[in-house]
């Protein structure tokens, strides 16, 4: 199971930000990276189809304010990056 880990270290003067108001998140998975040779992405010993890592970020996207997700696929994954524009848009 790949487990979400999100810390917070962002602040002004008094060490407050607002995420969403003040902030807001970009992910650069940089997913070539763990980009396996049978088409599955590899997350710390656990293989994800590209539907799974597109759950993933889904669920990145309900939790957090997310604007942008790049290099979500290998570069020439062409299929997987359908699947992330047809359920994330």
């Amino acid at each position: 199971m790949v487990r979400e880990h999100v810390w917070w270290s962002v602040g002004d003067g008094d060490g407050q930000a607002d995420p969403g108001e003040d902030v807001v998140l970009a992910l650069d998975v940089a997913s070539s990276q763990f980009h396996q040779d049978d088409g599955s992405y590899n997350l710390r010993g656990t293989s994800l189809s590209a539907e799974e890592l597109v759950s993933l970020y889904q669920g990145f996207l309900k939790a957090h304010r997310i604007v942008s997700i790049e290099d979500g696929f290998h570069e020439t994954a062409w299929e997987d990056w359908v699947i992330q524009s047809q359920r994330l848009g």
